[in-house]
């Protein structure tokens, strides 16, 4: 076995993150190193020698990364959330933190246009920087997409053919009223609720804007086509009861959460949203993707998934840019999006992102801190693993977001890319909690 240092990757999002880790996971054990793969509440607090892959760059996460890299670990990082902005400025604001991005010995951009930003904030430090794309768009590509086709399948035959509408409205729609980020203007000023960090009153007004323009226009869009399914699939934190009210007397309409997205992008017609990473998947896929944008804002509107989509700006719009696309009325200007996602999105062809993040991740052999910091970091995760330990039974609010998941669909799953690319012989898995696992490669004496 090798003396290089375990690799740990938390995941928080199962059906957003867990495949896309997996694989990688695979791709350094079939380099020879071991990797633990679990729930964030499991990895974060370890020490000693390791590898840690962080999934985010906010500033909430700086004391964690630091105290990560003072005791040994070697800490690299990506923003699972920084393939769809709003803006420049919001990123800047809400997901760039200027001590976090600077602590990582090396981030992984989804795309050119990802990396530009950190480099802008890092200057010098921008050799830390690599252009990688992200695992989870492995997926999409083939023939890893074959592994969701038979899921596929079956959402056909479960709702025939079906319009996908995946709503990214937790901001202002949240399941934990608490944790609302984009609360009312009107509440925060009264005092009715407490200002959130980062908050932006003119985001907050826009996307509550278009949360209620949508609960309006579906209901119409779905009477206009009684033939097709529309399904809703709300964003894991949003609360679904709005959808489900302003549906309930749709016969063909269906709200719910469920699953990974790949399956049910694969199994529609076409994909409706606004501002969603779901568009940039769909098209990735080769989806039809339409954009309902009856309110337009280029300074709060996401760029990228809006210029992969035919945009519909009113309720008769929307309808005719469905029917245009159920037609395969917008084929003509694939080319020119394929050209702008290049710019956004590493990894769509070549390498696989999980290869070359590998590929950095062992190139990396910075010097190990002093032994006083050493200690010092070690002291203070000894404390932090104390207080999570008294706090284990205390209610988590989204702690579905990773539901316990048997080994022997990690093992399955593992299995299946082994099976689809020819490689990963020997890859095993082995179960230390729920939700923890340990892969590695195991060789034959």
């Amino acid at each position: 076995m090798t003396s290089r240092p375990p690799v740990h990757l938390p995941v928080e999002i199962k059906t957003r993150e867990l495949d896309g880790t997996l694989l990688l996971a695979c791709v350094l054990a079939e380099r020879g190193r071991r990797v633990l793969v679990g729930a964030r509440h499991h990895l974060k607090h370890r020490f000693g020698r390791s590898v840690y892959l962080g999934r985010t760059v906010t500033a909430s996460v700086a004391t964690i990364y630091r105290r990560k890299r003072d005791v040994g670990n070697l800490v690299v990082a990506l923003d699972e959330e920084g393939l769809v902005i709003y803006s420049r400025e919001i990123y800047r604001a809400r997901r760039l933190g200027r001590e976090t991005v600077r602590i990582p010995h090396a981030l992984f951009a989804w795309g050119e246009a990802n990396a530009a930003l950190w480099r802008e904030e890092l200057g010098d430090g921008a050799r830390t920087v690599h252009v990688t794309g992200n695992p989870r768009f492995d997926l999409l590509r083939a023939p890893l997409r074959e592994i969701y086709r038979p899921e596929a399948e079956r959402l056909r035959r479960r709702f025939g053919r079906y319009l996908l509408f995946n709503s990214n409205f937790h901001w202002v729609n949240t399941r934990h009223k608490a944790y609302t980020r984009l609360p009312d203007p009107e509440d925060v000023a009264s005092g009715r609720f407490p200002m959130p960090p980062f908050y932006n009153p003119d985001l907050a007004r826009h996307r509550i804007a278009l949360f209620r323009a949508y609960l309006e226009a579906l209901p119409r869009l779905a009477r206009a086509f009684p033939d097709l399914h529309l399904v809703i699939r709300p964003h894991p934190a949003e609360d679904p009861e709005p959808w489900r009210r302003a549906t309930a007397d749709l016969a063909n309409v269906t709200v719910l959460y469920e699953g990974e997205v790949t399956p049910w992008i694969l199994g529609s017609v076409a994909v409706l949203h606004h501002s969603c990473t779901t568009a940039v998947e769909s098209f990735v896929l080769e989806r039809p993707v339409l954009c309902y944008r009856p309110l337009v804002d280029e300074a709060l509107d996401p760029e990228l998934p809006i210029r992969l989509s035919l945009e519909a700006h009113d309720p008769d719009a929307l309808v005719a840019g469905l029917r245009r696309l159920l037609a395969g009325g917008d084929a003509a200007g694939r080319a020119a999006r394929e050209a702008h996602l290049r710019r956004h999105l590493e990894a769509v062809t070549g390498p696989l992102a999980a290869d070359r993040i590998a590929g950095v991740i062992d190139a990396l052999d910075p010097p190990p801190p002093p032994p006083a910091r050493r200690l010092r970091a070690a002291l203070w995760f000894g404390k932090k693993r104390l207080r999570a330990f008294r706090r284990r039974f205390r209610h988590k609010p989204f702690a579905d977001l990773f539901p316990p998941t048997p080994a022997a669909e990690i093992e399955a799953r593992i299995r299946a890319f082994g099976e689809l690319l020819g490689r990963f012989e020997g890859v095993r898995v082995t179960e230390l909690a729920t939700n923890l696992y340990r892969i590695e490669r195991h060789v034959r004496p």
